[in-house]
Protein backbone atom coordinates (compact mmCIF):
# COMPACT_ATOMS: atom_id res chain seq x y z
CA UNK A 1 0.00 0.00 0.00
CA UNK A 2 1.39 3.66 -1.21
CA UNK A 3 1.61 6.04 1.71
CA UNK A 4 0.89 9.48 1.17
CA UNK A 5 3.56 12.49 2.21
CA UNK A 6 2.33 14.41 5.58
CA UNK A 7 2.52 17.40 3.27
CA UNK A 8 -0.79 16.29 1.47
CA UNK A 9 -2.24 16.97 4.80
CA UNK A 10 -2.29 20.64 4.26
CA UNK A 11 -4.07 20.72 1.52
CA UNK A 12 -6.91 19.02 2.90
CA UNK A 13 -9.76 21.81 2.38
CA UNK A 14 -11.04 21.44 5.74
CA UNK A 15 -9.70 24.91 6.76
CA UNK A 16 -10.88 28.26 5.31
CA UNK A 17 -8.43 30.71 4.19
CA UNK A 18 -8.08 32.14 7.64
CA UNK A 19 -7.27 29.13 9.46
CA UNK A 20 -4.44 28.00 6.72
CA UNK A 21 -2.84 31.37 7.57
CA UNK A 22 -3.18 30.45 11.31
CA UNK A 23 -1.74 27.29 10.87
CA UNK A 24 1.28 28.05 8.39
CA UNK A 25 2.10 31.04 10.57
CA UNK A 26 3.24 28.10 13.41
CA UNK A 27 5.42 27.01 10.80
CA UNK A 28 9.15 27.67 10.26
CA UNK A 29 10.49 28.77 7.71
CA UNK A 30 12.21 25.85 6.65
CA UNK A 31 9.16 24.08 6.51
CA UNK A 32 7.32 26.35 4.29
CA UNK A 33 10.11 26.10 2.27
CA UNK A 34 10.40 22.15 2.25
CA UNK A 35 6.54 21.85 1.52
CA UNK A 36 6.83 24.85 -1.59
CA UNK A 37 9.95 22.54 -3.13
CA UNK A 38 7.61 19.74 -2.52
CA UNK A 39 4.67 20.87 -4.21
CA UNK A 40 6.39 23.03 -6.97
CA UNK A 41 9.83 21.13 -7.82
CA UNK A 42 10.12 23.83 -10.34
CA UNK A 43 10.24 26.68 -7.98
CA UNK A 44 13.06 28.89 -6.92
CA UNK A 45 12.73 28.44 -3.05
CA UNK A 46 15.84 27.62 -1.12
CA UNK A 47 18.31 30.54 -0.56
CA UNK A 48 21.02 29.41 -2.50
CA UNK A 49 18.83 29.17 -5.91
CA UNK A 50 16.77 32.52 -4.69
CA UNK A 51 20.06 34.12 -4.30
CA UNK A 52 21.42 33.35 -7.83
CA UNK A 53 17.91 33.20 -9.36
CA UNK A 54 17.02 36.75 -7.83
CA UNK A 55 19.42 38.41 -5.55
CA UNK A 56 17.43 38.33 -2.23
CA UNK A 57 16.04 35.30 0.24
CA UNK A 58 12.36 34.14 0.55
CA UNK A 59 11.17 35.69 3.67
CA UNK A 60 8.76 33.42 6.09
CA UNK A 61 6.19 35.97 4.47
CA UNK A 62 6.57 35.61 1.30
CA UNK A 63 6.96 31.68 1.58
CA UNK A 64 3.71 31.40 3.22
CA UNK A 65 1.82 33.84 0.89
CA UNK A 66 3.09 31.93 -1.80
CA UNK A 67 1.94 28.08 -0.20
CA UNK A 68 -1.74 29.60 0.38
CA UNK A 69 -1.44 30.96 -3.27
CA UNK A 70 -1.02 27.46 -4.38
CA UNK A 71 -2.73 25.80 -1.91
CA UNK A 72 -6.09 28.28 -2.60
CA UNK A 73 -5.19 27.89 -6.55
CA UNK A 74 -5.33 23.99 -6.04
CA UNK A 75 -8.67 24.33 -4.34
CA UNK A 76 -10.76 26.26 -7.50
CA UNK A 77 -8.94 23.61 -10.12
CA UNK A 78 -10.85 21.24 -7.85
CA UNK A 79 -14.33 23.17 -8.13
CA UNK A 80 -14.32 22.46 -11.75
CA UNK A 81 -15.13 18.62 -11.11
CA UNK A 82 -17.93 19.37 -8.15
CA UNK A 83 -21.81 19.60 -8.93
CA UNK A 84 -23.53 22.95 -8.46
CA UNK A 85 -25.01 21.73 -5.20
CA UNK A 86 -21.31 20.13 -4.32
CA UNK A 87 -19.71 23.56 -4.79
CA UNK A 88 -22.64 25.71 -2.76
CA UNK A 89 -21.80 23.39 0.11
CA UNK A 90 -18.13 23.67 0.39
CA UNK A 91 -18.35 27.68 -0.29
CA UNK A 92 -21.07 27.57 2.26
CA UNK A 93 -18.29 25.87 4.92
CA UNK A 94 -15.42 27.48 4.08
CA UNK A 95 -16.41 31.30 4.40
CA UNK A 96 -14.00 33.23 6.69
Amino acid sequence: METRHNFYGILDDSMNELQLKEELSKWTRESLISWLKWNDRNGVYYDEESMLEFGNILTHKEAMNIMISQIMENRLVEFKYFSHHELKEWLKANQP
